[in-house]
């Protein structure tokens, strides 16, 4: 079945483009003063209350009809019908130059549609047959015609007026809106908003500028290495004009050994320019929030040095690509994990083990650090499913990652398998959960065979601390009878991290620690009164 919730969100995405449909003409002055702003997180907010219901009953209706479909494909078209709504939602400014006719609008929607399976008539098909009645039908009701549509029209009106004003502001009084990023403490609340949409961040319009400011503080840091990208493009361009000029001359001398040389200088830089540019847009895209788009920039990026070397689209996704949005995920939410993930595992077989197993490697690493973040964050079965994969993942970067060859990356796997399974530990009840417990325990101790505090102090004192929640997590698990023994070993591993983590040089490392601390004391107080 496709996620319900999912369902009834892009249920409200079709109201506002029926909607905006319906009188186009009324928006498209105000979207052209704000720069292609309008995207459906921010009009979607201006819906009324009235569309609830609306919505309501247009998810249920797809709903029923999804479950009633016939044939060998009908499972997966249930399950991808929600992604391809999403992926064929026209832009408001498509929205605006379309006309008041659902097969027109249907049209449009299947022609966005890109991915080879969503294509397959086999989907495309009840994909038209479902939503099209439901199209026709809302753009004919009366009551929304006259009632809802010119309501939220207005909302959505005022709303692009206030932003346009505000951006015109900004750009009046600082030059240019990337001048008034250095200045964010002098800006008003509705700049900053107008900001943060420019950024795509999904921000309330209530939201205090010190909410703002701190998450466009974050936006402005991931800027800054954007332009330097940016302006190393211009590098590339005049390297690559300076040795065509040099092949030139060697033409002229008949040194053909030396044109070569040169030319297939020319052939790699353009290459990497080709990547850089592709590289330059995945950035520009997770600047505005949109994480999808910026993974298939990645994908794209990395696949232009596929003639290079045939491992080099593999290193690039591990080591380069997997890493942005992974973080962006962590910073704003979204998909960005499950799309890191994908990033990663996608190179994952055989022949890349083959050609370069420490690569492989470590893209187990990061395929099992995004589940297990994605895990962590999810709940039941589904979060349950993704910390197992989590843990075969850190194991098989194990089957390279050798104490004997790589002791440094051996220890910080087995740190870090330590947390997956304390994880799965402490959700799994019974002495099944006692045994993962047990293992995250004796991960930990694998790790500090390498990471000794003459060593590596910091990771030292890292993995401690990761020993000391181990423990206290045995000590409140439900197979465990008497938690004292427990939470002494906690209390020991917590006090072994805070002789590294001094509160002058490492304040929020020392702050964390002290905070468990103070929790494990209390939690021996009252189960170990003796002590």
């Amino acid at each position: 079945m496709p996620d319900i919730n999912r369902v009834l969100h892009l249920s409200n995405t079709l109201i506002c483009a029926c909607s905006l449909l319906s009188f186009p003409g009324l928006v498209a002055g105000s979207a052209a003063a704000v720069g292609g702003l309008m995207s459906w997180r921010e009009v979607r907010k201006r819906l009324p209350p009235e569309a609830k219901t609306l919505a309501e009953s247009i998810s249920a209706e797809i709903e029923e009809k999804l479950d009633t479909l016939q044939g060998e494909k009908a499972a997966t078209t249930r399950l991808l019908f929600p992604q391809m709504i999403e992926a064929a939602l026209p832009s408001p400014d498509e929205i605006v130059d379309s006309r008041l006719d659902a097969g027109a609008l249907i049209d449009l929607m299947v022609g966005k549609l890109s991915d080879p399976e969503h294509r397959l008539p086999d989907h495309t098909v009840p994909f038209r047959r479902i939503l099209t009645p439901i199209l026709e039908r809302v753009l004919d009701d009366p009551g929304f015609a006259t009632q809802l549509a010119p309501a939220f029209q207005r909302s959505v009106l005022t709303w692009l007026e206030d932003i346009a004003n505000a951006l015109s502001d900004l750009s009046s009084r600082y030059g240019s809106l990337a001048n008034s990023l250095d200045e964010l403490r002098d800006l008003r609340q509705t700049e900053l908003y107008a900001l943060s949409l420019k950024f795509g961040l999904d921000m309330d319009v209530d939201a205090t500028p010190r909410v703002l400011i701190a998450e466009l503080m974050k936006k402005s840091e991931d800027y800054d290495s954007y332009r330097v990208l940016i302006d190393g493009l211009d590098e590339r361009v005049a390297a690559i004009a300076n040795l065509k000029g040099a092949a030139q001359d060697a033409a002229e001398r008949l040194d053909f050994d030396e044109v070569e040389t040169l030319l297939s200088r020319v052939d790699e830089v353009e290459t990497e320019i080709a990547a850089e540019t592709k590289e330059a847009r995945a950035r520009n895209a997770l600047l505005r929030g949109r994480v999808e788009e910026a993974f298939h920039h990645f994908c794209g990026a990395a696949a232009c040095f596929a003639n290079v070397d045939p491992t080099e689209p593999a290193r690039r996704r591990i080591l380069r690509f997997a890493e942005p949005l992974a973080r962006y995920a962590m910073r704003y939410g979204g998909d960005g994990l499950n799309l890191s993930v994908r990033m990663v595992q996608s190179v994952l077989d055989e022949r890349l083990k083959a050609a370069d197993a420490w690569l492989w490697s470590a893209g187990q690493n990061a395929a099992a650090i995004g589940l297990q973040n994605q895990g962590t964050r999810t709940g039941g079965a589904e979060g349950a499913a993704l910390l197992a994969e989590a843990v075969a993942a850190y194991r098989a970067a194990l089957e390279v990652r050798t104490r004997e060859d790589h002791p440094v990356d051996w220890a910080m796997t087995q740190n870090n398998l330590g947390t997956a399974l304390q994880e799965q530990g402490t959700r799994t009840g019974g002495t099944a959960g006692a045994a993962l417990l047990a293992e995250a325990v004796a991960a930990y101790r694998a790790a500090l065979e390498v990471r000794t505090r003459e060593d590596h102090p910091v990771h030292w004192a890292l993995t401690q601390e990761n020993l000391a929640i181990a423990f206290e997590s045995v000590a409140g698990h439900d197979s465990t009878g008497d938690p004292c023994e427990a939470l002494r070993m906690a209390l020991a591993h917590v006090d072994a991290a805070l002789e590294i983590y001094d509160p002058e040089h490492m304040p929020y490392d020392h702050g964390t620690a002290t905070t468990l601390r103070d929790r494990i004391l209390a939690k021996i107080a009252t189960h170990c009164p003796s002590d």
